[in-house]
């Protein structure tokens, strides 16, 4: 208000961040009391009292950042006590301070400390920072900007340096593997808001998920060595600007691929023995645990009789030691549901049609390793892969229509998706592993006898999806977790 006591409260309100420093100076120990002779008084600082824990607001991240303050006297003016306060972040906010923060065009306007050393780029950041003639910490915990180079104190030549400089610097798309640097060179034009992208993949680094749990993907550093993270992306306006807030964890690419499959150790018999990686609980409905002392088919349909089960297990083993990499396409059951349902329902057919609605579809691999040459033992690990969660990304010779390589394999397994090993995808034209003739977008054409350049170009112009080919799983991923890349 314009009345005396709207003037008070706006003083106080004002000397509030003044009076929160007294309140923590204070808390360390009080003042000493001033002396009678300032020029006979010798100042002996006290020892470094408990620090403090405090929480400071972060310019982009959205959570506090949690910090230690170590407070002490360092010297005197006059009769006025000088005093030394250092913030350390502590180790649980640090580790989690993976932070990158870009504008459309991809310029990093900030790097956390972590995130700048993760990549490499610690040494950029601080050259950069020394231009404008003033240098930072290792770690800039709170958000300063890289454009903090440019300070006043310096000459217009220096902070003409420091903004060419600035502007030269290190962008998002230096730290993405390709392909995905040059699909998000145009993503991060085309994405405004958040809202853009309701209903994301789970596998999408824009699923909404806290960094500790979102999707596994990979990065690189400055030198472009592979490192995996967990990331989650947001976009806000900043003052009119569209910014893209990159918060990242630390992961393996174990991490990702518990994402999408079960890791069983079997006897040779195919009972299960051991969980070796459980993945995520809801991956099939059930936990990982109660197939412990069970058979295989106890949760895997094989398409067979149940006395035949044992032994087509047999042959898939003799199959996996000859091939490695073989897979099969699979239905998966939480068990004993089958006999759950049958003994409940009197109606085989409604039964039946309840039974379906638990089954997930999936891959089967089985990993045979020889343990001793002596006594001839092996040990069996199965994979259980969920279809849904399947993705790849190859990269297509457009003149040969022809696959040259399968890329990010280590988590994105796309000879599964096609029934192929990796080696015999690699070099397999599009036309062994599409069906081309089936497609809808093909029925009037006078021909649909296609070389393998043209289905290559109708999948560039975005008019001939994946569908089944024979012998291979369906393949429904049509959006930006799987696809083609030009060369």
């Amino acid at each position: 208000g314009n009345g005396e006591g709207g003037d008070d409260r706006r003083r106080k309100d004002l000397s509030a961040p003044d009076q929160f420093i007294e309140d923590l100076l204070n808390s360390f120990y009080p003042p000493p009391p001033p002396p009678t002779n300032v020029e006979e008084w010798e100042y002996v600082p006290p020892p470094l009292p408990t620090p403090k824990s405090v929480r400071f607001k972060h310019k982009y991240y959205p959570e506090p950042v949690l910090c230690k303050i170590f407070g002490r006297e360092s010297g005197v003016i006059g009769t006025m006590p000088m005093w030394q306060l250092e913030v350390e972040v502590t180790a649980t906010s640090a580790g989690n301070h993976l932070l990158l923060v870009s504008d459309a065009r991809g310029n990093l306007r900030y790097l956390s400390g972590d995130m700048a050393s993760l990549l490499g780029a610690q040494d950029k950041l601080n050259s950069l920072i020394a231009q404008g003639g003033y240098k930072l910490p290792s770690s800039t915990a709170f958000g300063l900007p890289l454009s903090i180079a440019i300070m006043s104190g310096t000459t217009a030549q220096q902070q003409s340096e420091a903004a060419a400089l600035a502007a030269n610097s290190f962008k998002l798309f230096d730290f993405m593997p390709f392909p995905w640097n040059a699909f998000h060179s145009r993503w991060t034009r085309e994405i405004t808001s958040d809202a853009v992208l309701k209903g994301a993949s789970t596998k999408s680094c824009r699923s909404g998920k806290d960094p500790s749990e979102g999707p596994v993907m990979t990065m690189v550093d400055k030198k472009g060595k592979v490192i995996p993270m967990r990331v989650s992306v947001m976009t806000r306006d900043e003052g009119g600007e569209m910014l893209h807030l990159v918060r990242a964890s630390k992961a393996l690419l174990e991490d990702g691929l518990s994402m999408l499959r079960l890791k069983l150790s079997l006897t040779e018999t195919g009972y299960v023995q051991s969980i070796i990686d459980g993945g995520q609980e809801d991956l099939f409905g059930f936990p990982a645990e109660s197939l412990l002392g069970q058979p295989i088919w106890a949760c895997v349909e094989l398409g067979l009789e149940p006395h035949l089960q044992q032994r087509a297990f047999a042959a898939m083993i003799r199959k996996s030691m000859q091939t490695s990499e073989t897979s099969w396409p699979v239905a998966v059951l939480p068990p004993d549901v089958r006999n759950s349902i049958a003994n409940s329902i009197s109606d085989p057919h409604l039964a039946e049609n309840l039974i379906a609605t638990r089954r997930k579809p999936a891959v089967m691999q089985l990993e045979v390793t020889t343990l001793s040459e002596v006594d001839n033992s092996f040990a069996i690990v199965a994979n259980l892969w969920t279809s849904h969660m399947l993705s790849g990304v190859l990269e297509i010779d457009m003149k040969e229509g022809k696959i040259r390589r399968i890329m990010e394999q280590e988590l994105r397994p796309a000879h599964l998706i096609f029934g192929y090993t990796s080696s015999k995808l690699v070099g397999k034209s599009l036309n062994q592993i599409l069906d081309v003739s089936a497609h809808p977008a093909l029925k009037d054409a006078p021909s649909k006898d296609l070389s393998p350049a043209q289905v290559a170009s109708l999948l560039l112009e975005g008019r001939l999806g994946v569908v089944r080919s024979k012998g291979a799983m369906k393949s429904s991923n049509t959006g930006r977790d799987g696809g083609a890349s030009s060369g």
